[in-house]
């Protein structure tokens, strides 16, 4: 390599500087271009959940359950929540589980393969041996 050549460079004072206050310029650019993005992104989450949410041609009460079609006509009334369990959890229920006791339904199956399924209304309740 020849003297000439590193001559012929320009010089580092000869070439454009970047001043800070350009810096400072593009990285407000690139912060407002990536909010601009994520709210552009999440006008297009809502207008989507908002189509979704009109488009449907039936409509659910979040109080009563029920459940309309456009017009306003019932499709649909659903029933009170109901809970199961087994005999062994009931023999340890608490009696305040034991009052909200409507309905007793058991099944049993006898040693020719017959079930048969029994279903009692509870009025009350009381408990043995304590």
């Amino acid at each position: 390599m020849s003297r000439s050549t590193v001559k012929d460079a320009p010089e580092q004072e000869d070439m454009p500087t970047v001043t800070q206050q350009q810096s400072r310029n593009v990285a407000k650019l690139c912060v407002g271009f990536v909010f601009g993005l994520v709210f552009l992104l999440g006008v297009l989450l809502g207008m989507n959940i908002l189509a979704n949410a009109l488009s449907k041609e039936t409509h659910t009460d979040p109080i009563t359950g029920e459940m309309f079609t456009d017009d306003g006509q019932l499709v649909v009334r659903t029933g009170v929540v109901e809970s199961f369990s087994g005999l062994l959890a009931l023999l340890r229920a608490s009696p305040e589980q034991l009052s909200k006791l409507t309905y007793a339904f058991f099944a049993t199956t006898w040693l020719d393969g017959r079930t048969s399924w029994d279903s009692w209304k509870i009025a009350s309740f009381s408990r043995f041996g304590h």
